[in-house]
């Protein structure tokens, strides 16, 4: 029953919010492109930032291929094993919705994984237990190189109230459901609230060694594939940063951007790589073209190649 309540819900409400992340949100980011270009004629020449770019999407798709193992990995030690190719399709769709507070669009992928019998709070389950680990695996590349202690220390704050929150959650599920019980709801929210009630309380399931250190490994490697491909994008265009500041900038940077509560992150992500680079000493032009180049080839990439497997399913 709460299957077909997680897909049906899915599947419901979904197509119209697919159709404003994928088409007016990238047409507000060109805009934004293209008034900066007309201001300031960054963008002037475009070759190094289209040959930068594909680079960049290749180690975004290995990335990608990480992550799904990791998900994989998680989906299997709870007891729902799916064929890999329909499995990382569904996994993929969900990054359609990428774009959004803190990536919970990416449950949309609840749609095709309840098609493959994995229900839908085990959906909400791993992409939670996901997004814990890689708070850590983010925060702690943050740390390679401080670069700002004030914004590491906001950072640090956001991500210890996210744990603390699940903590209170899993310890405390009835919270999730007091405001439908507060509305006196007996419909859908209801139903969606129990829903992710139990996906709260199922992120036990890997409170355990062998899980914390696979899903930990696999989301480092991740996450250190698409830093390094900062850092050779830095070097492309004749940023000459250390490695580990390059590292840094880049991660503390997205954990601004998600602490902003921005879908994505846009804007404050970007603002937040430009500020970290022009503090070292990097050209503000040569910081907006490394700050959009690095967006484009990941959150704008992913985003695409979710539509497309959400075409293809």
């Amino acid at each position: 029953m709460v299957s077909n309540i997680g897909s049906f819900n899915i599947k419901k409400i979904s197509d119209r919010f697919l159709l404003i992340g994928c088409v007016f949100f990238p047409i507000l980011y060109v805009g934004a492109l293209a008034l900066i270009d007309f201001k300031d004629n960054v963008f002037s020449d475009l070759s190094d930032f289209f040959s930068a770019t594909i680079q960049i999407m290749l180690l975004s798709v290995l990335s990608y291929f990480i992550r799904y193992i990791r998900w994989s990995w998680l989906l299997s030690r709870a007891g729902h094993k799916v064929a890999f190719l329909e499995g990382i399709l569904s996994y993929i769709a969900g990054f359609a919705f990428t774009i959004s507070p803190g990536k919970v669009g990416e449950l949309y992928r609840i749609r095709y994984f309840t098609k493959l019998s994995v229900p839908p709070w085990l959906v909400i389950s791993a992409f939670v237990y996901e997004r814990l680990l890689d708070l850590v695996v983010v925060l702690l590349l943050c740390m390679v190189f401080v670069v700002d202690r004030s914004e590491l220390t906001l950072v640090f704050g956001f991500v210890l109230s996210v744990f603390l929150l699940i903590l209170i959650l899993i310890s405390w599920p009835e919270l999730i459901d007091l405001p439908s019980k507060l509305l006196k709801s007996t419909g859908l929210f209801l139903k969606v609230s129990r829903i992710f009630k139990s996906g709260i309380a199922g992120i036990k399931i890997w409170a355990n060694f062998v899980d914390i250190s696979v899903g930990f490994s696999l989301g480092l490697l991740a996450w250190l594939t698409t830093a390094f491909s900062f850092f050779w994008l830095l070097e492309d265009i004749d940023i000459i940063l250390p490695m580990s500041m390059a590292l840094s900038i880049y991660a503390l940077a997205l954990l601004i951007g998600a602490a902003s509560f921005l879908p994505g992150g846009i804007g404050t992500t970007e603002a937040a790589i430009v500020f970290l680079l022009t503090m070292n000493g990097v050209m503000f032009d040569t910081a907006v073209i490394a700050a959009v180049t690095i967006r484009v080839g990941t959150l704008w990439f992913s985003t695409l190649l979710g539509l497309a497997c959400v075409l293809l399913l």
